[in-house]
């Protein structure tokens, strides 16, 4: 019960992240002077790398060390 809610959770905050990412990704990807598919390439890698390393992020939560 406590894993489901943790993953229901994770999958709350990786939705919100994923938001995030996509409009700050559209809003750099209309300045940018490429070419409208390279824009759209380079877009999509970047939403692969950081939902992949949010995802790492909230699965595997850094430990502090005092």
């Amino acid at each position: 019960m406590l894993v489901s809610c943790l993953l229901q959770r994770n999958v709350f905050l990786l939705e919100q992240v994923m938001e995030d990412i996509a409009e700050a990704s559209l809003r750099e990807n209309q300045r940018s002077t490429l070419p409208a598919k390279e824009r759209a390439h380079d877009l999509r890698l970047h939403l692969y790398r950081e939902v992949s390393c949010s995802t790492f992020h909230l699965l595997f939560p850094c430990q502090q060390t005092s």
